[in-house]
């Protein structure tokens, strides 16, 4: 029997506070989560310190500042992510990041030892760096908002140049919260026809009804 692999996603929801992430790892155990996943950047690699905010982050934080202040307030240290996967060693659950550049990329991979790398849609269309991911990951879980079916394939292509890559493709819908006549999980039934590979959801949605029907 093929079993449902259910991540919990921290994200940046620890506001820049290594105690506040561990509390996300403790309680992702607690509710059954297989795996629980962060997001893994350097700011001044990342963004310039004029760039603004995204719209639905202005509306949901009520501040006005740039990206940069905002994702540097949130930015955990090297540090804090070898202490994050020493801990959820020790409560016996998977940790995941989000590489969301070619620096902590090779962190996540060289120094934590993560075999599994997680892509946001952002970087879907980012040929060169999923170039790069495709040489050193071992699995790979793609997010695919925001992109045309032509795009997907495109991306789809790199990692199937190396057949030591295991993909696996999410549904997902960049909307903050996503309503539910835009989650489309039929799209899941798309990938794996189109692409022969494993499929999943990520969920943007309020409540908990689109994951269970996506598991189902």
């Amino acid at each position: 029997m093929k079993k449902t692999i259910i991540i919990a996603e921290a994200g940046v929801n620890h506001n820049g506070s290594l105690e506040e992430a561990m509390e996300l790892c403790r309680i992702a155990k607690e509710a059954g989560a297989d795996a629980v996943k962060f997001q893994t950047w350097k700011t001044d690699e990342l963004v310039l310190k004029k760039a603004r905010q995204a719209q639905y982050q202005e509306l949901n934080t009520g501040i006005n500042q740039s990206q940069y202040q905002m994702l540097k307030e949130l930015e955990l240290s090297y540090e804090h992510f070898h202490i994050l996967k020493e801990f959820c060693d020790s409560i016996e659950i998977d940790f995941l990041s989000t590489p969301d550049e070619l620096t902590s990329l090779k962190f996540l991979v060289n120094s934590l030892g993560i075999s599994t790398i997680k892509i946001g849609s952002g970087e879907l269309a980012n040929l060169p760096y999923l170039r790069e991911i495709s040489k050193v990951a071992k699995k790979v879980i793609l997010s695919t908002g925001m992109h045309s079916i032509e795009e997907v394939s495109n991306s789809v292509s790199i990692f199937k140049k190396n057949p030591n890559v295991d993909l696996a493709l999410l549904q997902c819908t960049s909307s903050y919260p996503c309503p539910y006549e835009a989650i489309n999980l039929k799209v899941m039934h798309t990938y794996s026809q189109l692409f022969n590979c494993k499929v999943g959801f990520s969920d943007h949605s309020i409540g908990i009804t689109a994951s269970i029907l996506a598991a189902c």
